[in-house]
């Protein structure tokens, strides 16, 4: 075992070979020795495949396998895998990246990332192996054994059993101190914070393959009654528990990622664009990997892995394209969220090298405030969570979606572009996309954005900035009245204020001092404002009255469960009657579609919520083949992309017709 480089030999294209490693038997701590052989990709023997974090190297003890009779040096968290799936009693053949594929042969690396797919598929299962066990870890693994692992129901007798086993689990968690700490440090300190979960390559790794089993040191469960145990646990501790600003690390990937192995098995419409977009906190070393990582997920991808010329700007670029072209839509585009990208992208191409979240270290160097937006929650809704990429996706028999009480839910997507394909080209030599669409107008004022911080869930937070938004809509419209109810602009701030205060009171939250002082600004401020703007008669778009398309921007037409908001829903937001009511709690508390943007207006009166880096002057567009109006901003010999918008009255092709009507115009933009 003199030799340190293991001596790969040239896999061939036609027909396409890889190579399985054989973990020879042995028993603790003897040394780890294995084999490596090549196969036809179409013949072969049954293997397993490793799904795992790569982790580093141990530059003090290096971690040492016999590989072929070679030293061969792994890392850390890749040889305690083998430490713990070696068999004692027999040879086991495994599929593991870092051994099968010559890393440092740049070509290789590019052919083997595109049999990923079958490679995965041809596998008898895919071992998830999230690391060594802590030991806050093995009491969780030990107590997920006791949680449900269902998930949903099909019919009111299935609800009701799932029902009644979360009342037992929230009775379990409300009264059990030592599981409280199981899930506290178990659960959110531990599992949710490992690398895993973050990790892009997981995602095609566990989507495509037929049999998934988890490992974490000696614990292991089978994939789905896993994300079952874990889904049921967090949605039991959230409403029972008081977590102090909760670190829900991975979870959110975990539950996109067990959703997507679902829309596959169910073959379901699945896009490219969409998955990386719902998968958006994931990471890769390599950032050209955030798209080559994804590509397994679906057959006949044109965009080929290109590790020797392919620079990541190359990579994000042709993402778009193919988005464009092949997904006809451009949709992609609206999760740009930096003025400028360390990369030297375009405005118009969205950089996933950039991570969606704040830093826990709010002065981490790395987070330019002034240069990226904060993340709001998406107007294209699909991309908002695991969640709703699935309530949005076409099945050939779709599920009848219901909230916990069986209510049927009808959600609906936004559609500005009235989906129409996008017309649109890209220049490649100058980074430049020509698109089309319809000019709507220039914003001429434009709010302070709505921000909350971890601390903010007792608090007024919403009061300086709803206070700026009032002023600018009595600025631009004075003080108008909803004729069939007679309530002003004024009425708005105060309504919010109301149900805000009702919640927070209903839930126990000491807010006193605060409330005292605020209500006393907002009294005051009131009584100037109605003396300072004069009555108004003006109306909205659509014979709405100005009073209530701004109720309706400020949550962007959508209820807590993401459906339009009715008519009766909106009555309701003047209507509550009793302290017990929770009617618009959810929606004011929360202000889920407001946080992180700005209200603004345009020159020819439309109302809209746009991205922190907008201002004043910026154009308000709708491109054919994009689901919501974006902002442009013009510089020269160009414009550039701002972010997207919620634009009232706007949102569900209506701009088309006023095309039609002369009320708007086309045009064409040159977006650098």
């Amino acid at each position: 075992m003199a030799c340190w480089k293991h001596n790969y030999n040239t896999l061939k294209d036609g027909p396409s070979e890889f190579r399985l490693v054989t973990i020879h038997r042995g028993v603790r701590p003897n040394y780890i020795v294995a084999s490596l052989d090549t196969y036809p990709l179409n013949d072969h023997p049954p293997y397993q495949a490793l799904s795992y974090v790569w982790g580093s190297f141990d530059l003090e003890d290096p971690c040492i396998i016999e590989l072929d009779e070679c030293r061969f040096e792994v890392t850390t968290n890749l040889w305690r895998a083998l430490y713990y799936l070696r068999s004692e009693k027999e040879e086991v053949k495994f599929w593991i990246d870092a051994i099968c594929i010559n890393q440092e042969d740049l070509d290789e690396r590019s052919s083997q990332v595109q049999l990923m797919r079958d490679i995965y598929r041809g596998a008898g299962r895919t071992i998830v192996w999230l690391g060594d066990e802590s030991f806050w870890s093995l009491r969780l693994f030990e107590f997920l054994e006791s949680v449900s692992t269902t998930r949903g129901w099909k019919d009111d007798g299935e609800r009701q059993l799932a029902l009644k086993r979360q009342k037992e689990l929230h009775g379990l968690l409300a009264a059990n101190e030592e599981i409280q700490k199981i899930v506290e440090r178990g659960l959110y300190g531990d599992i949710a914070q490992r690398d895993f979960w973050e990790r892009i390559w997981i995602v095609q790794e566990v989507a495509i393959s037929s049999g998934v089993m988890i490992y974490c040191g000696p614990d292991k469960m089978a994939w789905q009654e896993f994300c079952n145990a874990i889904w049921n646990l967090d949605q039991a501790s959230n409403i029972t528990m008081t977590v102090d600003n909760p670190n829900f690390g991975g979870l959110p990937n975990l539950e996109t990622i067990g959703i997507i192995r679902e829309l596959l098995s169910r073959h379901a419409k699945l896009t490219l664009g969409d998955a990386l977009a719902s998968l958006r906190r994931s990471k890769a070393t390599d950032p050209r990997d955030m798209v080559y990582g994804l590509l397994g997920l679906l057959p006949n991808i044109p965009i080929r892995p290109d590790y020797l010329t392919a620079s990541p700007q190359d990579v994000y670029l042709s993402l778009v394209e193919y988005c464009i072209i092949e997904e006809k839509s451009l949709d992609i585009i609206t999760l740009c969220r930096k003025a400028t990208s360390n990369l030297g992208l375009p405005s118009w191409v969205p950089d996933w090298t950039e991570s969606w979240t704040r830093p826990d270290d709010q002065q981490d160097s790395s987070w330019d405030v002034a240069n990226i937006d904060l993340p709001p929650f998406q107007l294209i809704l699909r991309y908002g969570s695991g969640e709703l990429l699935r309530a949005f996706s076409k099945f050939k028999n779709p599920d009848i979606l219901r909230n916990i009480e069986g209510t049927e839910l009808q959600l609906t997507a936004w559609s500005s572009h009235g989906s129409s394909d996008p017309v649109a080209t890209i220049s490649k030599s100058s980074s430049v996309l020509v698109a089309s669409g319809i000019y709507v107008g220039l914003t001429t004022q434009v709010g302070n954005y709505c921000y909350r911080d971890d601390e903010d869930d007792g608090d007024l937070f919403f009061f300086e900035v709803f206070s700026n938004w009032e002023e600018i809509m009595l600025d631009r419209f004075g003080i108008c009245k909803d004729g069939a109810r007679g309530k002003t602009i004024v009425d708005v701030f105060d309504q919010c204020l109301d149900i805000l205060d009702r919640h927070l009171t209903r839930n126990e939250i000491d807010f006193e001092e605060e409330k005292e002082k605020k209500f006393q600004k907002r009294k005051k401020e009131r009584a100037q404002r109605e003396e300072k703007y004069p009555p108004s008669e003006a109306t909205y778009y659509g014979n709405i009255s100005i009073v209530e398309a701004f109720v309706r921007t400020i949550f962007t037409d959508l209820d807590a469960e993401f459906q339009r908001v009715t008519s009766t829903k909106y009555n309701k937001f003047w209507d509550i009657d009793g302290s017990e009511s929770t009617e618009w709690a959810h929606e004011v508390w929360a202000s889920q579609m407001s946080t992180n943007r700005r209200l603004f207006i345009t020159d020819n009166g439309y109302i809209g919520l746009g991205p922190v880096k907008m201002r004043k002057g910026d154009q308000i567009c709708i491109l054919y083949g994009c689901s919501v109006p974006i902002v442009l901003r013009k510089v020269n010999g160009g414009v550039i992309l701002v972010g997207e918008a919620y634009l009232h009255g706007l949102m569900d092709g209506e701009a088309l017709a006023l095309v039609e009507e002369k009320i708007f115009f086309e045009m064409e933009w040159s977006i650098f």
